[in-house]
This record gives structure tokens, C-alpha cells and sequence, in this order.
């Protein structure tokens, strides 16, 4: 894993556009997809992130994010700092085997709030990972995961073709284009905090202090709670 990869550049499109959603549009729709008749809508994304085992990093996960559309580029954006990621990924289908040439490739700068994962935009056709299959891959956290007020959340943003038909002419006239659905939040169920922030954590630690049921269980509560509180950070 890997935040330093080349070709930043080539995916500025899908990294600068999912940023754009996420600082300037508050986690609003990119596109519409209210209207029953806006060209953008019927696109369904999901994903998830669960923990990572056997990684070199204390607080790695895995995650999946696909499409019902073949995407050509994809962000994965959170609330946390991320600190490192898998600079290749690949599409895997619902059975678990590799798409073929579903290769993407990441970049983007660590410690960020995100980064970006492109397929070859210069071919053609273009690299997708196939409507139905999920890219999958890993990330770390830059900070303790549950050091913080608000439970870890994560969004996907893909980059798709759309298109739309003028059947009023003859022939009907087909005007395809890219652009970037809205942020679809992914299923972190499986990496929620249960106790947020170091004070809260020193607090439930230290309670154990008094539970403790022989001197030597004191010790050891007394002890763990020692370091809970000198992990606090001085700021807060």
C-alpha cells in the first residue's frame, strides 16, 4: 500500500470531481437523479469497508465499491484522514473472480481526505470496471480510527457514461457524455466505534479501576488506566 503512486495527473478528473462534490456540494448530488426523465438518474452504487487483517498498518481496511453501470473512474472519500492506500485495483465479479482488464489504478496525496482510482482513458475501449462488479482494495487511517467525535464514515463517487437520445430526428441523434454520479455512502457498520475520543475512552477505561475484584486485577486496570489518560492528546 501505497499514497505516493504516479500518474496523479491522469486521475485528477475523478479525484478533483469527487472533492468538488464533497467540499463544495456539502455531500450533495453531483448530478440529479430526482426527475424521472433526467438522463443522469437510475445509476445505483454500494460498497462497503470492513477491517483489513495481516496488514502492516494498525488500522487498515478492505473495501468494495461497484455500480449497476460500468464505471471508468472511481473516488473513495471519508470523514477520516486516510494515510495509505492500495495504488492497484482490480474489478471482481459476485462470484469473486477478477473481472478481465479490470485493472485501476490510485493516487492521490496522504495524509488526504480521499483519493482517486482511474482505468486507461486513452483506450478504447475504455478500461471499466463492469456494471455489477466491485473494485476492491485497501486503506489505512492516518489517526486512531475511533479518535474522534463522530463515528468513521466513507463515500464513493464514480465516474460513468451517460447519454440521451433525440428520436425526433431521423436518424435518432445519441449524445453520450462522462460525469460524476452524487456520493453514495458505503456500509462501515463493521468498523463503528463503539467509545469515540480519547477522553471518553480514558473514562471507560479507568472505571474498570474500581471493578476490579483483587489487587492484582487493580494493578493491571490501574495500570491500563494510566495509559489511556496519557494518551489524550494535550489539545483536547
Amino acid at each position: 500500500m501505497n499514497g505516493k503512486g504516479e500518474g496523479f495527473r491522469r486521475a485528477l478528473l475523478a479525484f478533483g470531481l469527487a472533492l468538488a462534490v464533497f467540499g463544495l456540494g456539502g455531500l450533495v448530488s453531483a448530478v440529479s437523479a430526482q426527475a424521472d426523465d433526467d438522463p443522469l438518474a437510475g445509476i445505483n452504487c454500494t460498497g462497503k469497508v470492513t477491517p483489513f487483517t495481516g496488514g502492516i498498518f494498525p488500522d487498515e481496511f478492505s473495501y468494495e465499491f461497484g455500480c449497476d453501470k460500468p464505471i471508468t473512474a472511481f473516488s473513495i472519500v471519508s470523514n477520516r484522514q486516510i494515510g495509505s492506500f492500495s495504488t492497484e485495483v482490480i474489478g471482481v465479479n459476485p462470484v469473486g473472480e477478477p473481472g478481465p482488464n479490470e485493472d485501476f489504478f490510485c493516487v492521490g496525496a496522504v495524509p488526504s481526505n480521499g483519493f482517486g482510482c482511474y482505468g486507461n482513458p486513452g483506450k478504447t475501449p475504455a478500461t471499466t470496471i463492469t456494471a455489477g462488479n466491485k473494485a476492491i482494495g485497501e486503506f489505512s487511517m492516518f489517526d486512531p480510527l475511533c479518535d474522534a467525535n463522530v463515528n468513521p464514515m466513507v463515500w464513493g463517487i464514480a465516474l460513468t457514461e451517460f447519454s440521451t437520445t433525440n428520436d425526433l430526428v431521423t436518424p435518432p441523434v445519441v449524445r453520450k457524455w462522462q460525469a460524476t454520479t452524487e456520493p453514495f455512502l458505503l456500509n462501515t457498520s463493521a468498523i463503528r466505534c463503539k467509545v469515540l475520543n480519547p477522553k471518553a475512552k480514558a473514562k471507560q477505561t479507568c472505571a474498570k479501576v474500581k471493578r476490579a475484584k483483587s489487587p492484582r486485577a487493580r494493578a493491571a486496570a490501574k495500570r491500563a488506566c494510566d495509559r489511556a489518560r496519557a494518551a489524550i492528546p494535550k489539545e483536547i
